[in-house]
């Protein structure tokens, strides 16, 4: 996943973790981060090619990360929609819950 490096990926990680996902950050080595760096500027350029609109202060760098949830986690939430739908409830209502 990419993810912003400025404050709004602190959100993001938030998100993720009240889904029940873990955020990992690995260690990247030289050749993966030339290629996340040449991949930035790809990410620039189709911005500006289909939004040429957008305002050009926020430059910011995007950073790699892995999501990642237990399998026990995403069975009982499965279970969890599967109960509530058969209930009549909306099984998406409260999915962000632990």
């Amino acid at each position: 996943m990419v993810l912003p490096i400025d404050g709004r990926w602190q959100k993001c990680v938030t998100v993720a973790e009240n889904f029940g996902f873990r955020v990992i950050k690995l260690p990247r080595t030289l050749p993966q981060r030339l290629h996340d760096a040449l991949e930035n500027v790809l990410i620039h350029a189709l911005v500006w090619a289909f939004r040429p609109g957008k305002p050009r202060g926020r430059r910011a760098s995007l950073d790699r990360v892995h999501w990642w949830i237990p399998r026990k986690d995403l069975v009982r939430r499965c279970e969890d929609l599967h109960q509530r739908s058969r209930l009549g409830a909306s099984p998406l209502a409260t999915f962000g819950e632990a």
